[in-house]
């Protein structure tokens, strides 16, 4: 069968993701193949469909598994790491194969014990971490231990340049045995107003405790927007070209490249050949706002 003229695209994304996108099928076309994800191993797959009328106008999501980060596995079958993120029961699936092709699984569910430290960016209704803004961080921390953890403190430090920590500090006291215990705006920062485009912030959190210190590293993303022209178009009533003598106006459309919002821009208009005169330039503020990945003229 000629596929040749079937709408399909496929995206790979950087989480791991992986999306299909179909457009319109011909109705009743008959395949030759079944339509899915495979693993390569002509063994196992996912299938979609067998036929384009259960696929047209359809998209199919294949989400990366959230496998804790930081672990490894050797050519020997070897797993090893350090995980730094929290996980409970987090399942990890093996899977071995010998020389007469005779395949087992195996799940295991991996927990990271000890004092488990999370956090949640409170950054505002966009949930984007914006240049120029002032976040907090909420703290989440899970005592595994079945004995409370007594006289402790928490604190976060950096050493990017882009940020500054206003609040560093929390008495936490007792963390109580096998319990959870949130703390709200634990820790305050102001992020800078020259933060390049995402931009990752590394931070640490340190938990101390009358016995024991136990700390996590982890990055959250700056925003900023990157102002571009992204075209330039002249009128002058006739061939669109700058003729000796014509006066003529110039539209130069602009776009926000980055990943945060820019308000209040301005234009400044300026030329060093003598040929030129520049009759008129826009009102500043030019622009009031440009959203991420929009234009303005």
């Amino acid at each position: 069968t000629d596929y040749s003229d079937v709408p399909f695209a496929v995206r790979l994304k950087k989480n791991g993701d992986i999306k299909f996108f179909y457009g319109t099928l011909a109705s009743g076309l008959n395949l030759d193949e079944i339509i899915g994800l495979s693993e390569g191993d002509h063994w196992n797959f996912e299938k979609f469909s067998e036929s384009t009328d259960d696929l047209s106008g359809k998209s199919y999501l294949y989400s990366y598994p959230d496998y804790p980060k930081g672990l490894k596995i050797s050519t020997y079958g070897l797993l090893s790491g350090i995980v730094n993120e929290p996980y409970i029961d987090a399942p990890i699936t093996f899977e071995a194969t010998d020389e007469n092709n005779l395949t087992n699984r195996k799940t295991l569910l991996i927990t990271t014990d000890g004092l488990i430290i999370d956090y949640n960016v409170n950054a505002g209704p966009e949930e984007i971490i914006e240049y120029g803004e002032s976040i907090t961080l909420d703290m989440t921390l899970f005592n595994t231990y079945a004995d409370d953890l007594t006289s402790c403190s928490m604190t976060l430090t950096s050493t990017d340049p882009y940020i500054t920590i206003t609040d560093d500090y929390e008495n936490i006291g007792t963390l109580t045995g096998l319990s959870e215990t949130d703390f709200l705006n634990a820790f305050a920062i102001d992020i800078s107003g020259d933060i390049p485009d995402d931009h990752p912030i590394s931070l640490t959190c340190t938990v101390e405790s009358s016995t024991n210190t136990w700390s996590r590293n982890f990055t959250i993303n700056g925003r900023a927007p990157i102002i571009e022209i992204e075209s330039i178009a002249i009128d002058d009533g006739g061939d669109n070209l700058l003729d000796p003598g014509e006066t003529a106006d110039i539209y130069i459309t602009y776009i926000n490249n980055g990943g945060a919002k820019a308000e209040d821009i301005s234009i400044d208009f300026s030329t060093s050949d003598p040929n030129i005169t520049i009759n008129s330039t826009p009102t500043n503020p030019a622009i009031s706002l440009l959203e991420p990945d929009s234009t303005e003229t």
